[in-house]
């Protein structure tokens, strides 16, 4: 059997359990620190004009969505760039954080999907991703959801599924082709955090683009030297929506779930596993 169609099968079973689980009573680019490009150390402005940059009284006001809180930075998307997948970037944490209504708060009230707004020189270090550079203050202004998150921490179970798939791992590879309620902007920080978090190269591909590479064996039809996890979602209808969860190694060592999650008042979604299958 073609390894397309046996990862298209097993996906089909998925989301056919998916619709028996329950719903809780509550709520192809390289992605490295250069995300495939060399890394660049010049400063740009975005956005601002450059006539205006050079006065020391300037400043510029970031609107960008917390993804991950880690190493003394905050890694974020731009909410006014979120269909660009290079919307990537990080400001340091040893600045001012203040709530909705001016009250100092700690860098705990900054968990991921929540709204911010960064007040910074206007100047951006040109790597991915970029850092703001000069910032003055983090100001929280709403929350926009955390379904990158909660799809994490699926990733994050299925790693720990049948830890065998994992021997030899030196690359992940994710396809977020299928995740429609994912921004291009947040299918980028998955990435970017998955590289982080598991200190692998990671990179976007489906299966078979995997085989196109040449990373598929074929004659055991594994992808012998990482693993590819893939996640697959509806569209979400009155707050709730399924989703499938998978970990791929070869046509014979594969895991995966389906789920069903559901979004809170607060706004946080969070989900409920259905069985879990092996190939």
């Amino acid at each position: 059997m073609k390894l397309k169609r046996i990862f298209a099968l097993f996906i089909a079973a998925l989301m056919i359990i998916s619709l028996c689980a329950c719903v809780p009573e509550n709520g192809g680019n390289i992605a490295s620190s250069t995300q495939g490009e060399p890394p660049q150390t010049s400063v740009g402005s975005d956005p601002g004009d450059p006539a205006h940059i050079s006065d020391p009284g300037y400043s510029v006001v970031f609107h960008g969505k917390v993804m991950s809180k880690d190493s003394g930075a905050v890694l974020m998307i731009d909410e006014e760039k979120k269909d660009e997948k290079s919307a990537l970037y990080t400001v340091d944490l040893n600045i001012a954080i203040f709530d909705e209504d001016g009250k100092e708060i700690d860098e705990s009230a900054l968990s991921p999907g929540t709204l911010v707004d960064v007040t910074y020189s206007g100047l951006v270090l040109e790597q991915y991703p970029g850092i703001l550079v000069s910032a003055t203050e983090i100001r929280v202004v709403g929350f926009g959801g955390n379904i990158a998150d909660m799809y994490l921490s699926a990733i994050g179970e299925l790693w720990n599924e049948d830890k065998a798939l994992n021997n030899g791992v030196s690359m992940i590879a994710l396809d977020l082709s299928e995740a429609g309620n994912l921004s291009e902007a947040e299918k980028g920080a998955v990435a970017q955090i998955m590289l982080n978090r598991y200190g692998f190269e990671v990179f976007r591909a489906t299966a078979e683009e995997l085989d196109a590479r040449g990373l598929i064996d074929k004659e055991s039809k594994a992808f012998k030297d990482g693993v590819l996890f893939a996640i697959s979602d509806e569209e979400i209808k009155d707050g709730i929506f399924s989703f499938t969860a998978m970990k791929w190694k070869s046509a014979l060592g594969a895991v995966g779930f389906s789920a069903k999650a559901e979004e809170a008042s607060s706004g946080e979604w969070a989900y409920v596993r259905g069985n879990i299958f092996m190939a």
